[in-house]
């Protein structure tokens, strides 16, 4: 898969010098989704659409930045290569415990966006994040998405919850 990191390591986060909080991200994991989760049928949904607007293939690859407790992977990973990174070790157990039940090993990665990305470059058909390429540095964003995004073409999707008060 062109993978450049070893795969979740379920230990705690490793201590960061600045960026986003990885502690707040791993005290709130457990209890995310009741908070600030979205409902299921719209996770599905924004996955399908991921891939409709990816125009992704059977073979391709997606790349989401931040799955958190993985509540659109577990959509985006049935029927394409997947891979997900996220700061936080407790977001990513959490996403690991729903993932496990559909495939066998997925492919999640702690590491930190704000440094480099863990994927060969040239690989990403789709890179996609949706709650958290605003806690990143922009211009390292860009240069990793050039850096990652398939040769033949590739389609970054970001999004952000809107909530009704």
């Amino acid at each position: 898969m062109g993978l450049s990191a070893k795969p979740l390591d379920l230990g705690p986060s490793p201590r960061r010098p600045k960026g986003p909080s990885w502690e707040l991200f791993d005290e709130q994991a457990t209890t995310f989704e009741q908070r600030a989760g979205l409902p299921s049928d719209h996770c599905r949904d924004i996955a399908t659409t991921v891939v409709e607007i990816g125009l992704m293939q059977p073979d391709d690859l997606i790349l989401e930045v931040g799955p958190g407790t993985g509540q659109i992977a577990q959509w985006l990973q049935q029927n394409f290569r997947y891979v997900g990174f996220d700061l936080s070790g407790g977001m990513l157990r959490e996403s690991h415990r729903r993932l496990r039940h559909d495939v066998a090993n997925p492919s999640l990665i702690l590491a930190d966006a704000n440094a480099s990305w863990p994927l060969t470059g040239g690989k990403a058909r789709v890179i996609f994040s949706s709650r958290a390429l605003h806690l990143i540095d922009h211009e390292h964003v860009a240069s990793e998405v050039f850096r990652v995004a398939s040769r033949d073409g590739a389609t970054l999707i970001f999004g952000r919850v809107e909530r009704h008060r």
